[in-house]
C-alpha cells in the first residue's frame, strides 16, 4: 500500500501532466508551431484535428484562468454555517473551446476532488434533485409529529394517568423516529437515480456554480498522452452519465449522530427537542390541573383533561409549523432534524 505522502506526490504528478495537456491543446488551436510544455505540439494538433473533424469543435481555445469561482447560494447553504473554503471553489471547467466549457481527462482520472466535505455537499445537491423526496419526507414527519399528542386519557388516579400520558409520548416518539429514519434510508440507499445525480454534479458543478457559470463544465474531453484516442462527451447526456455512474459505484449509508434521546433537549430544530417541548408542555398543563384537582369534581376533571389534550394538539402543530420552514430548506436539514449523517462511498478513479 502506498503511503499518504507518495499518494499525494502521484496525484500532483498526474495533475501537472494533465495541466500540460491542457496547455498543448490550447497551443494547437492557437496555431502555435512549438509546444509551451514538455508534451510535443504534434499531440495537441492530433487532438485539435480529431475534435474539429469528428465533433465539429471550433476555437478559440483558452484556459479558464481563474482558480476560485463564486458558488451559488444553494451550494453555500449546503455548507452553512461554515463558509465555502476557497480550496473547493476550483472550477470543473479546465479549458474553453468555443462555447464549450471542457473538463479534460487523461487516462483513468478522478471523478471529483475536494475530500469528504465536498463529497457530502455533492450528496446533498444530488439528494435535493430526487423528485418528490423532500415532499414525501415532510408529509411523513408532519404525520408522525401530529400523532405525538395523545387523544385522550383513561380513567383512574390523576397522577398515574399523567405519567402514562408522558410515557405514551416518549414511546410514540421512539416509534416515529424509527419510521422516519427507515423512510430516509429507503429513499436514497436503493434509489436508481441518486447515483446519476451524484455523478452529474461531480462532473459538471451544476448546482455548485450554476448553469451559466464558466466554471460549470458542459463537456468531457478524454484523451491519451499520445493524442491517438480522443473522445468528446456531453455531460448532460444521460447515457454518458449512467456509464460513468456504473463505474463509480456510488453508495450511501446513514449513521446516527451522538444526539441524546428520551426527551433531552439537543437543539432547537431536532426531533428529540420537539419531543422535549411537548413533554414540558404536558408538565406545565398537568401541574396546574394537579393544583386545582382537590377543588374539582370528577366530571370537571375529565372536561379539563379533554381541554388539555386539545391544547397539546394545537401546541404540537404550532411547533411543526415553526420546524417546517427549517426542514423545507432541503434534505440536509431533514437529516439534521432526524439525527442522521450520510456516508457516501464511490470509486473516484474512472475511465472516461
Amino acid at each position: 500500500m502506498r503511503s499518504f505522502k507518495s499518494h499525494i506526490s502521484l496525484t500532483e504528478q498526474a495533475r501537472s501532466r494533465g495541466e500540460e495537456m491542457e496547455h498543448v491543446i490550447i497551443a494547437a488551436f492557437e496555431g502555435k508551431t512549438r509546444s509551451p510544455v514538455s508534451i510535443p505540439i504534434s499531440v495537441g494538433k492530433k487532438i485539435r484535428d480529431a475534435l474539429e473533424s469528428g465533433y465539429n469543435v471550433k476555437g478559440p481555445a483558452k484556459s479558464l484562468g481563474q482558480e476560485n469561482f463564486p458558488v451559488t447560494a444553494e451550494w453555500a447553504e449546503i455548507w452553512a454555517p461554515e463558509s465555502v473554503p476557497g480550496s473547493t471553489r476550483t472550477p470543473k471547467t479546465d479549458i474553453l473551446l468555443g462555447r464549450d466549457r471542457v473538463s479534460v481527462k487523461m487516462g483513468a482520472s478522478q471523478l471529483m476532488g475536494g475530500g469528504v466535505n465536498e463529497s457530502l455537499a455533492t450528496f446533498y445537491a444530488a439528494a435535493n434533485k430526487i423528485r418528490g423526496a423532500k415532499r414525501k419526507m415532510l408529509a411523513e414527519i408532519e404525520t408522525q409529529i401530529s400523532n405525538l399528542a395523545p387523544a385522550s386519557v383513561a380513567g383512574g388516579p390523576l397522577a398515574g394517568e399523567i405519567k402514562k400520558g408522558k410515557d405514551r409520548v416518549v414511546m410514540a416518539a421512539n416509534s416515529a423516529h424509527k419510521v422516519l429514519q427507515t423512510l430516509m434510508r429507503e429513499t436514497f440507499e436503493s434509489n436508481p437515480n441518486f447515483a446519476n445525480y451524484f455523478v452529474h454534479e461531480a462532473m459538471s458543478g451544476d448546482v455548485k456554480f450554476g448553469t451559466k457559470s464558466l466554471a460549470r463544465a458542459s463537456k468531457v474531453l478524454s484523451v491519451d498522452d499520445k493524442g491517438n484516442k480522443v473522445k468528446y462527451y456531453n455531460i448532460d447526456n444521460q447515457s454518458f452519465v449512467s456509464n460513468v455512474a456504473s463505474q463509480a459505484n456510488v453508495t450511501v449509508r446513514f449513521k446516527t449522530t451522538s444526539e441524546k434521546h428520551g426527551g433531552k433537549k439537543t437543539g432547537r430544530y431536532r426531533f428529540w427537542s420537539v419531543v422535549a417541548l411537548i413533554v414540558n408542555k404536558m408538565d406545565e398543563e398537568f401541574s396546574e390541573l394537579e393544583r386545582q384537582a382537590p377543588t374539582l369534581s370528577e366530571g370537571k376533571i375529565k372536561d379539563v383533561l379533554i381541554g388539555i389534550y386539545d391544547k397539546l394538539k394545537g401546541f404540537v402543530m404550532k411547533i411543526w409549523n415553526e420546524v417546517k420552514s427549517f426542514l423545507d430548506k432541503g434534505i440536509k436539514y431533514i437529516l439534521e432534524f432526524l439525527g442522521m449523517e450520510p456516508e457516501v462511498s464511490y470509486n473516484n478513479v474512472v475511465t472516461f
